[in-house]
């Protein structure tokens, strides 16, 4: 339901916050409800996740690509660009199965604010 709501929410025209993408091969868990922020947006991920942070709620970036970790710096890989792009623009949002609509809608309001969705339709 949090899921649905987030895609309904993100999914209208104007919006810089793009839903993820789903396969239809795959089923997701919605462990986290990632959303991707266009290039052309007045804010920058962190940016964006500093203004949620302005407002008591928590925001995060997605995992960082491995290939990008101390750990993994001399190991053999193939590209990396495209999870460098990724990475560079994806924020996970609140999404904890407590979240209850009215805190889910205030998210919302608040990406509203800030300018990466058009409106408030979380009900």
């Amino acid at each position: 339901a949090i899921a649905a709501r987030y895609d309904d929410a993100l999914g209208g025209s104007g919006s810089m916050l793009e839903p993820a993408r789903h396969t239809p091969w795959a089923d997701p868990t919605f462990w986290l409800y990632t959303a991707h922020l266009s290039p052309a947006a007045a804010v920058d991920r962190d940016g964006l996740i500093d203004r949620l942070d302005a407002a008591g709620i928590e925001a995060r970036p997605i995992w960082t690509p491995l290939h990008s970790l101390p750990l993994f710096a001399d190991a053999p890989r193939l590209g990396g660009r495209v999870a460098e792009e990724i990475f560079a623009g994806a924020v996970s949002l609140p999404s904890s199965s407590s979240l209850g609509a009215e805190d889910q809608a205030r998210v919302v309001r608040t990406l509203a604010e800030v300018g990466v969705v058009a409106g408030s339709p979380v009900a």
